[in-house]
């Protein structure tokens, strides 16, 4: 504390602090005390903000203010709705200039496509029916391309398997469940391509039939709907 208060901590001794503060934040949920939770949390974004002061070139310092927003976000999902979608949004911000910066760098591709559907959590919570949707689909068209051009990563893939879940959970409490088989249409097309290149990814081939089995699970709900 006393070297980022000096101004002379590195980036590390930032990422170092910040990370200290988050986990005592996690101490103070585990003994449920919520209030010194989220002082911890504020003290963690002070930190990020003056090592952004000091090294505003740090795309690492960027990232980690984008995930403390995130974080910061769902910790005020049971206060008053508009405050997590404030900080949502800047945490989308954030991943949104860093993947923009950096279109090959994956990791900012994937904060990027998860920083949408949070957006879109906290639309949900809003009522915002049309725009969480809306963001649900930016986030997964991103993940998507992601996996298409990374197949032989399995963060990437797992990661689509992941994003699928939240999104028929999501469709579903925003009674759009009839949206959900468009989404997964999308998605077959393309990755099926990626397939046929490459017939020997197995992992590839279970994440299409998953798809597809979401599809007609889903197809078959909304007819009955």
């Amino acid at each position: 504390e006393q070297l980022c208060e000096d101004e002379k901590g590195h980036v590390a001794t930032y990422r170092l602090l910040v990370n200290i503060y988050q986990d005592i934040s996690d101490v103070r949920l585990d003994i449920n005390d919520p209030a010194m939770a989220r002082a911890a949390l504020d003290k963690a974004e002070g930190v990020l903000v003056a090592g952004m002061a000091q090294y505003p070139d740090s795309v690492r310092l960027r990232e980690d203010a984008g995930q403390l927003a995130r974080r910061i976000g769902y910790s005020l999902r049971e206060d008053a709705p508009q405050k997590p979608l404030e900080k949502q949004l800047e945490s989308l911000a954030i991943f949104t200039e860093l993947a923009q910066a950096d279109q090959g760098n994956h990791e900012a591709q994937h904060n990027l496509g998860w920083g949408h559907y949070c957006v879109a959590l906290s639309l949900a919570d809003t009522d915002q029916v049309e725009m969480a949707l809306d963001h649900l689909g930016q986030g997964w068209q991103i993940i998507v391309v992601q996996c298409s051009r990374n197949p032989n990563d399995a963060r990437a893939r797992n990661t689509v398997t992941l994003y699928l879940d939240e999104l028929v959970l999501l469709h579903d409490h925003l009674q759009a469940v009839d949206q959900v088989p468009t989404r997964c249409r999308e998605a077959v097309l393309v990755l099926q391509p990626v397939i046929e290149t490459n017939p020997d990814n197995i992992a590839m081939e279970a994440i299409l039939d998953r798809i597809r089995v979401v599809m007609r699970t889903s197809l078959a709900s909304a007819s009955k709907s």
